[in-house]
């Protein structure tokens, strides 16, 4: 069976280090980070917005070539657009298994001093502008996802937290199907 994990969550959430910890651990899939795709397009450090854009589409086109093989897989995203709705809905019409990890976090804000940590450690940064933008859209949009996932599961971040921790029905979002 082939099988399409999603992880997904504002910038800054942690969906990178719950994947190198868990996720590709656990399940052994080849992710797809647009944000890994950028690292690597910069030489190995921190990369521009253009290199970003061009990781994004480099992405989309190795998830497409996934898809077609009937390859299964992992992506990381921000789950703010279209493009990861539809890539759950192709999924499931193809027949794969799929799972959302949704990392969630309590308030922009926390976001924003996430990204800023990440900096100061020597990773990438956002532009408060797009972490401001996507925020909202990506705390909203798991609950258009879930008619799509054969899996779901919450996590949630603390202000204070490096590792993830369950949601346990809180709020940050509460991922259950309808």
């Amino acid at each position: 069976m082939n099988r399409l994990w999603v992880i997904a969550g504002p910038n800054g959430a942690g969906k990178s280090s719950l994947t190198r910890r868990y996720i590709s651990l656990l399940t052994r899939l080849h992710v797809i980070n647009p944000d890994t795709i950028a690292a690597n397009l910069a030489g190995g450090g921190r990369f521009t917005a253009d290199q970003a854009a061009r990781a994004g589409r480099v992405a989309l086109k190795e998830q497409r070539l996934y898809l077609a093989e009937r390859r299964s897989f992992a992506v990381e995203t921000t789950l703010t657009g279209q493009a990861p709705l539809r890539l759950l809905t192709t999924a499931r019409d193809v027949g794969y298994k799929t799972s959302l990890v949704y990392v969630g976090l309590d308030d922009v804000g926390l976001s924003l001093a996430r990204v800023a940590a990440r900096v100061s450690a020597g990773g990438h940064d956002i532009p408060p502008a797009d972490i401001l933008r996507r925020f909202d859209r990506s705390m909203a949009n798991p609950h258009r996802a879930l008619p799509l996932v054969d899996r779901p599961l919450a996590v949630r971040q603390l202000p204070r937290s490096v590792a993830p921790y369950p949601s346990h029905g809180r709020p940050t979002p509460s991922l259950r199907k309808p």
